[in-house]
């Protein structure tokens, strides 16, 4: 279905208007992976069709799924922590001067857990085949 969406360009501010109810949902007692997936379609598809997320969008994205990677109060099971370190390959792949601006900005930051998680994607974006 996500293809059928973005696919047409009439349809992606559509799509792309609900970004924010997706990454909302990571705050509400539901099945995180669930919405994991969901926005791993979306990367996947605009990826796939080389649309490129409005940068808004992008730094919500990032910041929502780097929050959960960094989430003390959160275990995360191993399927939704491959799952997001998916999601940060696709949005390097889409955007890599993007995705690097963000992660060099967590770096910055105080908190060692968000600075070690910043430094454990770049090792993992590093490592992956980007093609």
């Amino acid at each position: 279905m996500m293809s059928l969406l973005l696919h047409k360009e009439e349809y992606q501010d559509k799509v792309f208007e609900q970004i924010p109810w997706l990454l909302e949902q990571y705050k509400e007692d539901v099945n995180v992976f669930h919405v994991t997936k969901s926005l791993r379609q979306l990367l996947e598809v605009s990826g796939e069709y080389k649309i490129l997320l409005p940068k808004g969008k992008f730094q919500a994205i990032c910041s929502a799924l780097h929050d959960r990677i960094c989430s003390p109060t959160q275990q995360l099971i191993m399927e939704n922590q491959m799952e997001l370190c998916y999601c940060i390959l696709l949005l390097a792949r889409s955007s890599p001067d993007d995705l690097i601006a963000f992660l060099h900005s967590q770096l910055k930051i105080k908190n060692e857990t968000v600075r070690v998680a910043s430094l454990n994607l770049l090792t993992a974006i590093i490592g992956a085949d980007c093609k």
